[in-house]
């Protein structure tokens, strides 16, 4: 070693500099995902606790998290059918259709919007990936708005028949005679019984040609119900009841024989989109947390990764390639089935025969996250430049990079806490504005103008780099989510008290006549979008209830 002193200090010092910043670079903390924290929130809401995680919750964060059940709201749902049911006594049991032949396990207020959209519109697609729960949704959804069984008709279609359905369907000719379809013999039904809600349901539309299964005739009075329709030989005019509802189903991205067009939707009805839903997920699970006694960090593990795998699935291979939480995934939620819970995303993929594959080793930082308190791997700024050295192979000079990589990471650190404290305040305020508003402690254009300061100081704060766009983001569809639940509030708050004012005034001479009666009918109709399904009811229940004193 003498004869090679330099030489041997050279190398010396080479092997601690790399040493050195290996042993930092594993010291350092990476970054979290907020949305492995926004679980936390979730899960405690809705009485999932763990000790070594407990938020303090306040009561309004609690109710916003909180997951609220169809069968939580079972008696308003049970006044609702029986409202839309009130001519017929012939109809099924509310709690059968809403336990048999499963219990139906969903958000109260996405089944209740569902099932208002379709009363109103009667006609509606529904499109979603595999999994989602489109089938059991308008299974009872339909259930719902027809009554009983026999008066729901079902089609599911095949690629390359839509020549066989229209015979089946439609009609077909015989001898110059036209021998009337399924359809057009469940119009005539549908006229024959008009105290009776009817409702036709396809299932795969996007696999066929719609316009050569209605056929041109049909085709046109779905477009324009106007027009006096006539098929040749066919007695009837062609005219869809006004009691007949339809709801069509379609398949996200792929799988497709047919892009939907605007032509399409205007005869079969708007879109309606089902996504991939953590908190349906959520809802399963509980019913089986006790008796596969599930943790509360595997809980958070199995709905963290589903949410994260689905995401990082639509960017590399599009929406169609998802999953939804009525797929194989809820057979797989026990611990010792992890693996195969990772698996079924992975074969669902690989089905489409894409041309890149999907391997368990893609989902390895997702999985490393769960794992880990939701770190994401090698996030950190010393991670990333240990590992940028190594990939290029540039060693020299590192005493510099190492001292100004000590100093940003002992400022980002001290910059982190404060951001964190700084994001949690503004947090508390945006809900805070929220629940003053909602209380009648402010107006609404202050509650407005605080949430709207507080987002521009969100926005300078991204430019001043004091906080990450991706933080930005997260607290952008906060805000997003405040605004319309402000509007909703304000809009149902402005119908309600025009309601009451019209009301009152009608009423002041004791009764409702028949022209008042009309008059608040019709205002309470145009305004039944801006208001609950329950709200809905309840008040035309009221005026119906003052008609009929005065019969």
């Amino acid at each position: 070693m003498r004869k090679y002193p330099l030489l041997f200090k050279i190398v010396t010092s080479a092997v601690l500099i790399i040493a050195f910043i290996y042993i930092i670079s594993e010291l350092s903390e990476d970054r979290k995902d907020p949305y492995y924290f926004y679980l936390d929130t979730l899960l405690q809401s809705n009485g999932i606790i763990y000790p070594d995680i407990n938020l303090k919750l306040d009561t309004s964060t609690i109710y916003n998290f909180s997951l609220i059940t169809v069968e939580d709201r079972f008696d308003s749902l049970e006044q609702v059918y029986k409202t839309i049911h009130k001519h017929s006594d012939d109809i099924e049991q509310f709690k059968d259709i809403i336990s048999k032949p499963f219990p139906l396990i969903d958000e109260c207020d996405k089944f209740c919007h569902f099932l208002d959209l379709v009363l109103s519109k009667k006609k509606v697609i529904v499109e979603g990936i595999s999994g989602t729960g489109k089938t059991t949704l308008i299974d009872r959804t339909a259930r719902i708005i027809a009554g009983k069984t026999e008066n729901i008709l079902k089609l599911e279609c095949v690629e390359r028949l839509e020549a066989e359905y229209h015979k089946i369907w439609i009609g077909t000719r015989n001898n110059d005679k036209f021998q009337a379809g399924k359809l057009l013999r469940f119009f005539e039904v549908c006229k024959q019984n008009p105290e009776e809600n009817f409702i036709f349901i396809i299932d795969d539309i996007d696999k066929i040609y719609p316009s050569a299964l209605f056929g041109s005739e049909v085709w046109k009075e779905l477009d324009n119900p106007i027009y006096d329709t006539f098929i040749e030989g066919y007695e009837k005019e062609i005219a869809i009841p006004d009691n007949f509802y339809m709801i069509s189903i379609m398949h996200s991205d792929v799988g497709n024989v047919i892009e939907m067009t605007s032509e399409h939707f205007r005869r079969l009805g708007e879109i309606y989109v089902l996504e991939p839903n953590v908190k349906t997920l959520l809802m399963y699970i509980l019913t089986k947390q006790e008796k596969l006694n599930l943790s509360y960090q595997h809980i958070k593990k199995l709905l963290y990764v589903f949410v994260k795998v689905n995401e990082y699935i639509q960017l590399n291979y599009g929406n169609g390639s998802r999953l939804g939480q009525w797929s194989n995934l809820r057979k797989q939620i026990e611990p010792d089935k992890f693996q195969n819970f990772l698996n079924e995303f992975v074969v669902n993929v690989n089905a489409f025969k894409l041309i890149k594959q999907l391997i368990l080793n893609d989902l390895n930082d997702i999985v490393y996250s769960a794992n880990n308190n939701g770190i994401l791997l090698y996030s950190s700024d010393l991670s990333m430049l240990y590992e940028a050295l190594v990939d290029i192979g540039i060693l020299s000079e590192l005493s510099v990079a190492i001292t100004f990589t000590l100093i940003s990471g002992i400022t980002g650190w001290v910059i982190l806490n404060r951001r964190r404290k700084l994001l949690n305040d503004y947090n508390r305020k945006i809900l805070e504005a929220y629940n003053d508003y909602e209380a009648g402690r402010i107006s609404l254009e202050d509650a407005i103008g605080l949430i709207i300061q507080r987002k521009n100081m969100l926005k300078n704060m991204v430019i001043e780099k004091k906080i990450k766009y991706e933080e930005y983001i997260y607290f952008s569809f906060l805000i997003d989510d405040t605004f319309k639940r402000i509007d909703s509030l304000n809009d149902s708050n402005k119908v309600l008290s025009g309601f009451d004012s019209t009301f009152n005034e009608f009423l002041s001479d004791g009764h409702i006549d028949e022209s008042e009666y009309q008059i608040l009918h019709k205002f309470l109709d145009s305004m039944k979008p801006a208001i609950s399904l329950e709200i809905y009811y309840s008040l035309k229940d009221k005026i119906q209830q003052y008609r009929n004193l005065n019969k």
